[in-house]
């Protein structure tokens, strides 16, 4: 049996800490960066044009949806709409190339850092990147991983709950792969796809509820990172079948 790192007190204290003010900026920050960083892409790929369609249906989000927001949600719902005008304007493809844009300036930067300390360390910058969404927690640790799980996820869950999957933003699921909300697609290329890419494993493992589900959500945080079985855990993102990314 492996040497636990935390008491299970330890760990409730973690979970039910409220998110401050580090937390809550850090996640704003890093809808901001991955917003501009979707917006970039879509210059270099399709022209000032672009940009400016893009620019009139943002519009209307700020003017409709966006004043009855916190400024975290309005957001988590900017980058939504930003991803839904990819996805519906110029497929699947294009889509995928956007986020793994975002992800190699911003998310995937921080992955070498993040999987090079201990596992204690790793949970704590977790736990407050997930306390800066809002989301209610429940920490367990087991022999090789912990189990993180967000009831509710205090983006993903709270975006379906909040009604933004119907009028009047009516934002997309992405069918072609199975049917995950357009905000919860990046878990297959940010936390899927490239990590699997460069480790061998994701980064971490996220079974997010499928489709338009609403139930808990749950991180496998691997005392090793590169432990290969968290290759071998089927999500909705990555089912058992997947195969490895191309």
């Amino acid at each position: 049996m492996g040497k636990r790192l935390f008491s299970d007190e330890e760990l409730e204290t973690l979970a039910s800490a409220p998110p401050d003010e580090r937390s809550e900026q850090g996640a704003i920050t890093g809808y901001a960066d991955w917003i501009a960083h979707t917006q970039a892409w879509l210059l270099e790929s399709h022209g000032l044009p672009a940009l400016s369609v893009l620019n009139q249906v943002t519009r209307t989000f700020f003017a409709t949806v966006a004043p009855m927001s916190s400024e975290h949600d309005t957001y988590r719902d900017w980058i939504s709409v930003v991803l839904a005008h990819v996805y519906e304007t110029y497929g699947v493809d294009d889509l995928e190339a956007a986020l793994a844009h975002a992800a190699e300036r911003t998310l995937l930067a921080w992955m070498p850092n993040d999987i090079a300390r201990p596992p204690e360390k790793r949970l704590m910058s977790w736990v407050r990147l997930l306390r800066g969404h809002h989301s209610e927690l429940r920490i367990e640790e087991e022999d090789d991983r912990f189990v993180i799980t967000q009831d509710p996820c205090g983006s993903c869950t709270r975006q379906v709950d909040d009604g933004r999957y119907g009028p009047p933003l009516s934002l997309p699921v992405v069918e072609e792969w199975g049917g995950p909300t357009i905000y919860r697609s990046h878990i297959r290329v940010m936390h899927q796809a490239l990590p699997r890419q460069r480790i061998g494993v994701p980064w971490p493992v996220n079974i997010c509820p499928a489709g338009l589900g609403t139930g808990p959500c749950t991180i496998l945080l691997y005392k090793d990172p590169l432990d290969p079985a968290a290759a071998d855990v089927p999500t909705p993102f990555w089912p058992a079948d997947a195969g490895d990314p191309q």
